[in-house]
Protein backbone atom coordinates (compact mmCIF):
# COMPACT_ATOMS: atom_id res chain seq x y z
CA UNK A 1 0.00 0.00 0.00
CA UNK A 2 2.62 2.62 0.88
CA UNK A 3 4.58 1.66 -2.25
CA UNK A 4 1.00 2.34 -4.33
CA UNK A 5 0.71 5.29 -1.98
CA UNK A 6 4.43 6.57 -3.18
CA UNK A 7 3.82 5.53 -6.83
CA UNK A 8 0.45 7.38 -7.29
CA UNK A 9 2.30 10.05 -5.14
CA UNK A 10 5.03 10.30 -7.64
CA UNK A 11 3.11 10.09 -10.01
CA UNK A 12 0.83 13.39 -9.37
CA UNK A 13 4.25 15.02 -9.17
CA UNK A 14 5.19 16.72 -12.01
CA UNK A 15 7.48 17.37 -9.48
CA UNK A 16 7.11 19.57 -6.77
CA UNK A 17 9.65 20.28 -3.74
CA UNK A 18 6.60 21.17 -1.44
CA UNK A 19 4.52 18.00 -2.57
CA UNK A 20 8.15 15.41 -2.50
CA UNK A 21 8.27 16.87 1.02
CA UNK A 22 5.22 16.50 1.75
CA UNK A 23 5.04 12.31 0.84
CA UNK A 24 7.93 12.16 2.63
CA UNK A 25 6.17 13.27 5.96
CA UNK A 26 3.14 11.20 5.14
CA UNK A 27 5.51 8.01 4.88
CA UNK A 28 6.74 9.03 8.51
CA UNK A 29 3.36 9.58 9.39
CA UNK A 30 2.63 5.78 8.78
CA UNK A 31 6.02 4.89 10.37
CA UNK A 32 4.96 6.92 13.38
CA UNK A 33 1.54 4.67 13.23
CA UNK A 34 3.24 1.12 13.02
CA UNK A 35 6.28 2.51 16.04
CA UNK A 36 2.77 2.75 17.73
CA UNK A 37 1.46 -0.76 16.51
CA UNK A 38 4.78 -2.57 17.68
CA UNK A 39 4.41 -0.57 20.77
CA UNK A 40 0.81 -1.51 21.48
CA UNK A 41 1.09 -5.12 20.37
CA UNK A 42 3.35 -7.30 21.94
CA UNK A 43 2.51 -10.08 20.49
CA UNK A 44 2.60 -8.88 16.73
CA UNK A 45 5.99 -7.49 17.88
CA UNK A 46 8.22 -9.82 15.89
CA UNK A 47 5.65 -9.20 12.64
CA UNK A 48 5.79 -5.68 12.92
CA UNK A 49 9.56 -5.60 13.41
CA UNK A 50 9.95 -7.63 9.95
CA UNK A 51 7.12 -4.83 8.04
CA UNK A 52 9.37 -2.33 9.71
CA UNK A 53 12.15 -2.76 8.04
CA UNK A 54 10.22 -3.78 5.25
CA UNK A 55 8.93 0.10 5.61
CA UNK A 56 12.59 1.28 6.26
CA UNK A 57 13.64 -0.46 2.73
CA UNK A 58 11.25 0.98 1.32
CA UNK A 59 11.50 4.24 2.77
CA UNK A 60 15.55 4.21 1.39
CA UNK A 61 14.37 2.91 -2.25
CA UNK A 62 11.41 5.78 -1.82
CA UNK A 63 14.55 8.74 -0.80
CA UNK A 64 16.58 7.04 -3.90
CA UNK A 65 14.06 7.54 -6.32
CA UNK A 66 13.10 10.97 -4.82
CA UNK A 67 16.75 12.01 -5.07
CA UNK A 68 16.88 11.12 -9.04
CA UNK A 69 13.48 12.89 -8.93
CA UNK A 70 14.91 15.95 -7.97
CA UNK A 71 17.99 15.46 -10.01
CA UNK A 72 16.00 15.37 -12.93
CA UNK A 73 14.12 18.53 -11.70
CA UNK A 74 17.17 20.33 -11.15
CA UNK A 75 18.45 19.66 -14.66
CA UNK A 76 15.26 20.91 -16.41
CA UNK A 77 15.60 24.48 -14.17
CA UNK A 78 19.47 24.46 -15.66
CA UNK A 79 18.44 24.00 -18.92
CA UNK A 80 15.67 26.81 -18.98
CA UNK A 81 18.38 29.35 -16.82
CA UNK A 82 20.97 28.18 -20.20
CA UNK A 83 18.06 29.53 -22.09
CA UNK A 84 18.05 32.84 -20.67
CA UNK A 85 21.58 33.19 -20.22
CA UNK A 86 22.30 32.51 -24.07
CA UNK A 87 19.50 35.24 -25.28
CA UNK A 88 21.09 37.84 -22.61
CA UNK A 89 24.43 37.02 -24.21
CA UNK A 90 22.89 37.61 -27.90
CA UNK A 91 21.38 40.83 -26.49
CA UNK A 92 24.99 42.07 -24.73
CA UNK A 93 26.49 40.77 -27.90
CA UNK A 94 24.03 43.27 -29.90
CA UNK A 95 24.91 46.40 -27.10
CA UNK A 96 28.42 45.32 -27.47
CA UNK A 97 28.56 46.15 -31.57
CA UNK A 98 26.76 49.27 -31.12
CA UNK A 99 29.00 50.75 -28.41
CA UNK A 100 31.63 49.30 -30.74
CA UNK A 101 30.03 51.29 -33.73
CA UNK A 102 29.56 54.33 -31.68
CA UNK A 103 33.47 53.93 -30.11
CA UNK A 104 34.99 54.11 -34.37
CA UNK A 105 32.71 56.92 -34.52
CA UNK A 106 34.94 58.55 -31.74
CA UNK A 107 38.21 57.89 -33.62
CA UNK A 108 38.58 61.21 -35.48
CA UNK A 109 37.91 62.88 -31.86
CA UNK A 110 41.21 60.94 -30.89
CA UNK A 111 43.22 61.79 -33.11
CA UNK A 112 42.19 65.58 -33.16
CA UNK A 113 42.88 64.98 -29.32
CA UNK A 114 45.84 63.40 -29.69
CA UNK A 115 47.07 66.03 -32.11
CA UNK A 116 46.17 68.99 -29.56
CA UNK A 117 47.82 67.46 -27.35
CA UNK A 118 51.34 67.46 -29.10
CA UNK A 119 50.63 71.06 -29.94
CA UNK A 120 49.86 71.82 -25.83
CA UNK A 121 53.01 70.06 -25.08
CA UNK A 122 55.54 72.02 -27.88
CA UNK A 123 53.85 74.97 -25.69
CA UNK A 124 55.59 73.75 -22.35
CA UNK A 125 59.35 75.67 -22.88
CA UNK A 126 57.28 78.89 -23.39
CA UNK A 127 55.67 77.84 -20.40
CA UNK A 128 58.04 77.69 -18.50
CA UNK A 129 59.99 80.77 -19.52
CA UNK A 130 56.69 82.62 -19.11
CA UNK A 131 57.10 81.35 -15.47
CA UNK A 132 60.95 82.36 -15.16
CA UNK A 133 59.58 85.79 -16.24
CA UNK A 134 56.57 85.53 -13.62
CA UNK A 135 59.43 84.96 -10.74
CA UNK A 136 61.85 87.51 -12.09
CA UNK A 137 59.17 90.19 -12.40
CA UNK A 138 57.88 88.69 -8.24
CA UNK A 139 61.40 89.43 -7.65
CA UNK A 140 61.55 92.39 -9.36
CA UNK A 141 58.50 94.03 -7.27
CA UNK A 142 59.91 92.44 -4.37
CA UNK A 143 62.90 94.49 -4.99
CA UNK A 144 61.28 97.30 -5.66
CA UNK A 145 58.65 96.85 -2.42
CA UNK A 146 62.21 96.54 -0.68
CA UNK A 147 63.58 99.92 -2.10
CA UNK A 148 60.70 102.21 -1.80
CA UNK A 149 60.55 101.24 2.01
CA UNK A 150 64.27 101.52 2.19
CA UNK A 151 63.84 104.91 -0.04
CA UNK A 152 61.35 105.95 2.80
CA UNK A 153 63.06 105.29 5.57
CA UNK A 154 66.12 106.99 4.23
CA UNK A 155 63.75 110.35 3.45
CA UNK A 156 62.35 109.93 7.09
CA UNK A 157 65.90 109.52 8.75
CA UNK A 158 66.53 112.41 6.39
CA UNK A 159 63.96 114.67 8.11
CA UNK A 160 64.26 113.66 11.63
CA UNK A 161 68.71 114.31 11.17
CA UNK A 162 67.41 117.56 9.39
CA UNK A 163 65.25 118.70 12.07
CA UNK A 164 67.65 117.06 14.92
CA UNK A 165 70.64 119.40 13.20
CA UNK A 166 68.51 122.30 13.54
CA UNK A 167 67.68 122.06 16.68
CA UNK A 168 71.17 121.38 17.86
CA UNK A 169 72.32 123.96 16.13
CA UNK A 170 70.09 126.31 17.76
CA UNK A 171 71.11 124.85 21.27
CA UNK A 172 74.19 126.12 20.07
CA UNK A 173 73.64 129.03 19.17
CA UNK A 174 71.89 129.74 22.33
CA UNK A 175 75.27 128.57 24.19
CA UNK A 176 77.67 130.93 21.65
CA UNK A 177 78.50 133.39 24.69
CA UNK A 178 78.29 130.56 27.69
CA UNK A 179 81.95 131.11 28.06
CA UNK A 180 82.25 134.48 28.42
CA UNK A 181 78.92 134.08 31.13
CA UNK A 182 81.33 131.53 32.78
CA UNK A 183 83.89 133.60 32.94
CA UNK A 184 81.73 136.56 34.10
CA UNK A 185 80.26 134.24 36.88
CA UNK A 186 83.87 133.43 37.97
CA UNK A 187 84.90 136.79 37.83
CA UNK A 188 81.70 138.00 39.92
CA UNK A 189 82.11 135.25 42.27
CA UNK A 190 85.92 135.55 42.67
CA UNK A 191 85.30 139.26 43.55
CA UNK A 192 82.55 138.69 45.85
CA UNK A 193 84.77 136.08 47.57
CA UNK A 194 87.62 138.28 47.67
CA UNK A 195 85.45 141.30 49.47
CA UNK A 196 83.26 138.41 51.54
CA UNK A 197 86.83 137.51 52.65
CA UNK A 198 87.96 141.13 53.29
CA UNK A 199 84.75 141.64 55.28
CA UNK A 200 85.39 138.02 57.36
CA UNK A 201 88.74 139.72 57.68
CA UNK A 202 86.95 142.49 59.51
CA UNK A 203 84.80 140.88 61.40
CA UNK A 204 87.57 138.65 62.56
CA UNK A 205 88.93 142.08 63.60
CA UNK A 206 85.82 143.15 65.54
CA UNK A 207 85.80 139.77 67.38
CA UNK A 208 89.81 140.18 68.08
CA UNK A 209 89.06 143.92 68.65
CA UNK A 210 86.20 143.15 71.05
CA UNK A 211 88.36 140.24 72.87
CA UNK A 212 90.96 142.80 73.41
CA UNK A 213 88.81 145.38 74.86
CA UNK A 214 87.23 142.98 77.07
CA UNK A 215 90.98 141.98 77.95
CA UNK A 216 91.59 145.72 78.29
CA UNK A 217 89.15 146.39 81.16
CA UNK A 218 89.72 143.03 82.76
CA UNK A 219 93.27 143.83 82.90
CA UNK A 220 92.95 147.61 83.85
CA UNK A 221 90.46 146.14 86.52
CA UNK A 222 92.72 143.27 87.73
CA UNK A 223 95.82 146.39 87.77
CA UNK A 224 93.67 148.88 89.75
CA UNK A 225 92.64 145.63 92.51
CA UNK A 226 96.52 144.57 92.70
CA UNK A 227 97.43 148.37 93.12
CA UNK A 228 95.01 149.06 95.88
CA UNK A 229 95.88 145.92 97.56
CA UNK A 230 99.47 147.01 97.42
CA UNK A 231 99.08 150.53 98.27
CA UNK A 232 96.68 149.45 101.30
CA UNK A 233 99.56 147.01 102.72
CA UNK A 234 102.40 149.55 101.47
CA UNK A 235 100.72 152.28 103.86
CA UNK A 236 100.29 149.49 106.18
CA UNK A 237 104.15 148.59 106.29
CA UNK A 238 104.77 152.34 106.19
CA UNK A 239 102.88 152.30 109.27
CA UNK A 240 104.23 149.42 111.10
CA UNK A 241 107.80 150.93 109.84
CA UNK A 242 106.96 154.30 111.81
CA UNK A 243 105.20 152.59 114.85
CA UNK A 244 109.07 150.48 114.72
CA UNK A 245 111.01 153.54 114.68
CA UNK A 246 109.14 155.67 117.03
CA UNK A 247 108.71 152.55 119.26
CA UNK A 248 112.67 152.28 119.27
CA UNK A 249 112.97 156.03 119.31
CA UNK A 250 110.97 156.55 122.39
CA UNK A 251 113.38 153.44 123.99
CA UNK A 252 116.33 155.28 123.46
CA UNK A 253 114.77 158.77 124.14
CA UNK A 254 113.60 157.36 126.85
CA UNK A 255 117.30 156.42 127.86
CA UNK A 256 118.84 159.27 127.24
CA UNK A 257 120.62 161.36 129.92
CA UNK A 258 121.83 164.73 129.45
CA UNK A 259 125.11 166.21 128.63
CA UNK A 260 125.81 162.54 127.44
CA UNK A 261 126.08 161.44 123.59
CA UNK A 262 123.14 160.30 121.77
CA UNK A 263 124.01 156.97 120.27
CA UNK A 264 122.11 157.40 117.34
CA UNK A 265 123.08 161.35 116.40
CA UNK A 266 125.48 161.74 119.12
CA UNK A 267 124.54 165.07 120.25
CA UNK A 268 124.78 165.55 123.94
CA UNK A 269 122.13 167.92 123.90
CA UNK A 270 118.40 166.48 124.27
CA UNK A 271 115.83 169.09 123.37
CA UNK A 272 112.76 166.97 122.17
CA UNK A 273 112.85 163.32 122.81
CA UNK A 274 110.97 160.65 121.39
CA UNK A 275 107.36 159.95 123.15
CA UNK A 276 105.33 157.17 122.03
CA UNK A 277 102.65 155.01 123.48
CA UNK A 278 102.49 152.59 121.35
CA UNK A 279 104.61 149.13 121.31
CA UNK A 280 106.33 149.05 118.11
CA UNK A 281 105.62 145.86 115.96
CA UNK A 282 108.41 143.16 116.06
CA UNK A 283 110.99 143.15 113.42
CA UNK A 284 109.39 139.31 112.34
CA UNK A 285 106.48 140.74 111.94
CA UNK A 286 108.01 143.82 109.67
CA UNK A 287 109.62 141.33 107.67
CA UNK A 288 106.84 139.10 106.72
CA UNK A 289 104.45 142.21 105.92
CA UNK A 290 107.70 143.61 103.75
CA UNK A 291 107.62 140.26 101.80
CA UNK A 292 103.78 140.93 101.59
CA UNK A 293 104.09 144.34 100.09
CA UNK A 294 107.18 142.91 97.84
CA UNK A 295 104.91 139.91 96.34
CA UNK A 296 101.92 142.58 95.76
CA UNK A 297 104.75 145.01 94.14
CA UNK A 298 105.43 142.19 92.04
CA UNK A 299 101.92 141.29 90.97
CA UNK A 300 101.09 145.21 90.83
CA UNK A 301 104.01 145.43 87.89
CA UNK A 302 102.58 142.30 86.93
CA UNK A 303 99.32 143.28 86.45
CA UNK A 304 100.63 146.78 85.34
CA UNK A 305 102.91 145.50 82.11
CA UNK A 306 99.85 142.76 81.75
CA UNK A 307 97.59 146.23 81.49
CA UNK A 308 99.86 148.01 79.37
CA UNK A 309 100.26 145.22 77.02
CA UNK A 310 96.55 144.98 76.87
CA UNK A 311 95.77 148.61 76.38
CA UNK A 312 98.55 148.88 73.45
CA UNK A 313 97.15 146.11 72.02
CA UNK A 314 93.76 146.81 72.03
CA UNK A 315 94.52 150.61 70.56
CA UNK A 316 96.62 148.73 67.82
CA UNK A 317 93.45 146.39 66.85
CA UNK A 318 91.10 149.55 67.52
CA UNK A 319 93.06 151.53 65.28
CA UNK A 320 93.42 149.01 62.62
CA UNK A 321 89.56 147.61 62.63
CA UNK A 322 88.67 151.16 62.23
CA UNK A 323 91.19 151.74 58.90
CA UNK A 324 90.28 148.53 57.41
CA UNK A 325 86.50 149.71 58.20
CA UNK A 326 87.10 152.76 56.14
CA UNK A 327 88.79 151.67 53.33
CA UNK A 328 86.11 149.54 53.21
CA UNK A 329 82.84 151.68 53.42
CA UNK A 330 85.14 155.14 53.38
CA UNK A 331 83.65 156.22 55.83
CA UNK A 332 84.49 156.24 59.63
CA UNK A 333 83.08 153.86 62.17
CA UNK A 334 81.27 156.09 65.08
CA UNK A 335 79.99 152.95 66.05
CA UNK A 336 80.97 149.51 66.89
CA UNK A 337 78.35 147.65 67.81
CA UNK A 338 76.16 149.16 64.95
CA UNK A 339 78.73 148.35 62.43
CA UNK A 340 79.27 144.81 63.47
CA UNK A 341 75.82 143.89 63.25
CA UNK A 342 76.17 145.98 59.17
CA UNK A 343 78.91 143.88 58.48
CA UNK A 344 77.14 140.71 59.39
CA UNK A 345 74.39 141.99 57.47
CA UNK A 346 76.74 142.27 54.62
CA UNK A 347 78.41 139.08 55.01
CA UNK A 348 75.16 137.04 54.68
CA UNK A 349 74.34 139.00 52.17
CA UNK A 350 77.53 138.55 50.36
CA UNK A 351 77.35 135.08 50.59
CA UNK A 352 73.93 134.59 49.44
CA UNK A 353 75.46 136.09 46.29
CA UNK A 354 78.30 133.90 46.31
CA UNK A 355 75.60 131.20 46.76
CA UNK A 356 73.17 132.12 43.68
CA UNK A 357 77.11 132.60 41.79
CA UNK A 358 78.03 128.95 42.58
CA UNK A 359 74.42 127.78 41.89
CA UNK A 360 74.34 129.32 38.07
CA UNK A 361 78.14 128.40 37.69
CA UNK A 362 77.23 124.49 37.85
CA UNK A 363 73.96 125.33 35.29
CA UNK A 364 76.73 127.02 33.06
CA UNK A 365 79.04 124.62 33.59
CA UNK A 366 76.31 121.63 32.63
CA UNK A 367 75.95 124.29 29.46
CA UNK A 368 79.23 124.46 28.52
CA UNK A 369 79.91 120.10 28.53
CA UNK A 370 76.53 120.40 26.32
CA UNK A 371 77.94 122.93 24.12
CA UNK A 372 81.11 120.64 24.05
CA UNK A 373 78.87 117.48 23.16
CA UNK A 374 76.89 119.35 20.52
CA UNK A 375 80.12 120.73 18.99
CA UNK A 376 81.64 117.32 18.94
CA UNK A 377 78.33 115.66 17.30
CA UNK A 378 76.97 117.93 15.19
CA UNK A 379 80.08 117.35 12.44
CA UNK A 380 79.01 113.53 12.97
CA UNK A 381 75.71 114.61 12.51
CA UNK A 382 75.86 116.29 8.91
CA UNK A 383 78.32 113.42 8.02
CA UNK A 384 75.67 111.43 8.44
CA UNK A 385 72.92 112.97 6.85
CA UNK A 386 75.61 113.39 4.06
CA UNK A 387 75.26 110.30 3.78
CA UNK A 388 71.64 109.97 3.43
CA UNK A 389 71.61 112.13 0.95
CA UNK A 390 73.83 110.08 -1.32
CA UNK A 391 71.95 106.64 -0.33
CA UNK A 392 68.79 108.37 -1.50
CA UNK A 393 70.24 109.27 -4.62
CA UNK A 394 71.87 105.94 -5.28
CA UNK A 395 67.95 104.68 -4.49
CA UNK A 396 66.71 107.05 -6.70
CA UNK A 397 68.40 106.07 -9.37
CA UNK A 398 68.43 102.08 -8.52
CA UNK A 399 64.49 102.68 -8.14
CA UNK A 400 64.10 104.50 -11.82
CA UNK A 401 65.85 101.81 -12.91
CA UNK A 402 64.27 99.12 -11.24
CA UNK A 403 60.69 100.25 -12.77
CA UNK A 404 61.91 100.40 -16.20
CA UNK A 405 62.81 96.62 -15.76
CA UNK A 406 59.35 95.40 -14.51
CA UNK A 407 57.54 97.82 -16.79
CA UNK A 408 59.51 96.09 -19.73
CA UNK A 409 59.07 92.59 -18.22
CA UNK A 410 55.63 93.10 -17.71
CA UNK A 411 55.56 93.62 -21.47
CA UNK A 412 57.29 90.31 -22.35
CA UNK A 413 54.78 88.49 -20.07
CA UNK A 414 51.46 90.00 -21.75
CA UNK A 415 53.23 89.19 -25.05
CA UNK A 416 54.24 85.83 -24.16
CA UNK A 417 50.84 85.15 -22.76
CA UNK A 418 49.01 86.56 -25.85
CA UNK A 419 51.17 83.46 -27.81
CA UNK A 420 49.91 81.01 -25.11
CA UNK A 421 46.52 79.43 -25.57
CA UNK A 422 45.90 78.98 -21.91
CA UNK A 423 46.99 81.25 -18.95
CA UNK A 424 49.03 78.92 -17.13
CA UNK A 425 51.35 75.72 -17.11
CA UNK A 426 48.82 74.12 -14.87
CA UNK A 427 45.78 74.91 -16.64
CA UNK A 428 47.22 73.44 -19.79
CA UNK A 429 48.65 70.39 -17.83
CA UNK A 430 45.03 70.37 -17.06
CA UNK A 431 43.86 70.29 -20.32
CA UNK A 432 46.14 67.88 -21.43
CA UNK A 433 44.90 65.49 -18.29
CA UNK A 434 41.70 65.96 -19.52
CA UNK A 435 41.98 64.98 -23.07
CA UNK A 436 44.31 62.09 -22.63
CA UNK A 437 41.63 60.58 -20.53
CA UNK A 438 39.00 61.24 -22.92
CA UNK A 439 41.66 58.92 -25.36
CA UNK A 440 41.80 56.54 -22.85
CA UNK A 441 38.42 56.82 -22.21
CA UNK A 442 37.44 56.30 -26.03
CA UNK A 443 40.11 53.61 -26.52
CA UNK A 444 39.11 51.74 -23.51
CA UNK A 445 35.64 51.87 -25.28
CA UNK A 446 36.57 50.75 -28.42
CA UNK A 447 38.40 47.75 -27.10
CA UNK A 448 35.74 46.87 -24.85
CA UNK A 449 33.40 46.27 -27.47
Amino acid sequence: KLEERYKTNLGNAKIDNANDFESIDKLDDLMNELNEKINDDEKEKVSAKIEKDALEKTINNIAKELTEANDYIATEKSIEATKQYLAAIEKNILEAQNALNAAKAKESDISNYKKNIAILNSKTDEFVKLEEKKKELDSLNTKLWNLQNSLKNNKNSEKALEEDINKKTEELKDLENIEVEKIKNERDSSEIQNFLNTLNNLQDKFSKREVAVRKFYESKELYEQKKGEYDKEDKILGEMNEAYINGYSYILAKNLMDNEPCPVCGSKEHPKPAISEIEPPSKEKIDRHSKLVDKLNKECENSKNAYDEAKTNALSIHDSTEKSFEEIYNTKCNDFKQAKYDLELDIRKNKKSLSTLKLDLDDINVKCEKKKQLTDILPKCQDKLNSIKTSIQDNEKELATLEANIVSTKQIISDKKASLPYDSLDKMNHAISEMNKLCKQYEDAIQTA
